[in-house]
């Protein structure tokens, strides 16, 4: 901040400031080694456990929350479904599953792998047999009432 200051005159000064712009230039530093004593690293995996561990417990926390809200939720289903409505849902869920396992095989054209293919196919064909029995028994039941 300069200041102008008349001491002679007899009339009101005003300050001027003036801000120097600091100029930026390309600066190259040279390639400089920082190194961490033992216990720095120490108190650092220290932090970086305690983050994850923190982290993994909020993961944690949030899926068995999320867990008990659709237990909550399914209990309710259930307990307002009819018997035959609950096997179907649980046979449907069975199929699917199934399926999944039967797609994870299907690149795997080992003997093993085949003979696997075939047992979930069948299984497969019985599960679906069954639901359509029950759908069968379910539109009985509604027609009779």
């Amino acid at each position: 901040m300069a200041l102008n200051i008349n001491l002679y005159a007899k009339q009101r000064v005003s300050p001027q400031i003036t801000a120097q712009q600091p100029s930026i230039q390309n600066v190259s530093l040279p390639n400089s080694h920082v190194s961490i004593s033992e216990q720095g690293k120490d108190k650092l995996n220290q932090e970086n456990k305690q983050i994850n561990k923190t982290e993994l417990g909020e993961s944690i926390a949030k899926q068995l929350y999320d867990n008990a809200q659709h237990g909550v939720d399914k209990k309710e289903d259930e307990t307002s479904q009819d018997p035959t409505d609950r096997m179907i849902a649980k046979l449907k869920e069975q199929i699917a599953e199934t399926q999944k396992e039967l797609q994870k095989l299907s690149d795997d054209e080992s003997e093993q792998a085949v003979e696997q293919k075939k047992i979930l196919q069948n299984k497969i064909i019985d599960l679906n047999g069954q639901l359509l029995s029950l759908m069968e028994k379910k539109l009985k039941k509604s027609k009779t009432t």
